[in-house]
């Protein structure tokens, strides 16, 4: 019985080896967690600012940083970056900050926080100026929760977000 391997075991040895480093590898490098919904984030967006009258929704996600331009959201965490288009109107966001518009937007009446329409206009125009549509993105810390509300002062109709 011949117990000597044949010479070229050792080049077949070492080709596997190579092989499953490689795919190792490959493997070691693919996500290991969901990245952000950016699709269900648009479709909420998209529900109440399509409806006829006001209302507001809260949606949880998995985004750590966000940035939103008039038509199009950005969300991004640890396993990856994703962007969505809305399908009516435009939005404004708020931004994690306080004040006026962050009083809207949980649930405080314009008419209420707004001395006339056309200082919610203002506010809204000065938010609008924060988005982005064009150039690198700001990102913004996001607090886990996506938050919507559709205004609707006379003709004046607003959808604003934060996350």
């Amino acid at each position: 019985m011949d117990l000597e391997a044949p010479a070229d075991a050792w080049y077949v040895f070492i080709g596997v080896s190579i092989i499953s480093i490689a795919v190792a590898g490959v493997v070691m490098g693919l996500p290991t967690g969901q990245g952000p919904d950016a699709n269900g984030a648009i479709e909420e967006i998209d529900s109440v600012a399509g409806s006829t009258y006001e209302t507001d929704a809260k949606v949880d996600h998995n985004a750590e940083q966000f940035w939103v331009g008039s038509k199009r959201i950005g969300m991004k965490n640890d396993h990856g970056t994703a962007t969505e288009s809305v399908s009516f109107g435009t939005m404004a966001p708020v931004y994690n900050e306080s004040g006026n518009l962050s009083s809207v937007l949980t649930g405080t009446s314009a008419e209420d926080v707004y001395s006339s329409k056309s200082a919610f206009r203002d506010d809204i125009n000065s938010s609008r100026d924060k988005t982005f549509d064009s150039g690198d993105p700001v990102w913004h810390e996001a607090s886990g929760t996506l938050r919507i509300r559709k205004v609707i002062w006379g003709d004046f109709s607003v959808t604003i977000v934060d996350f």
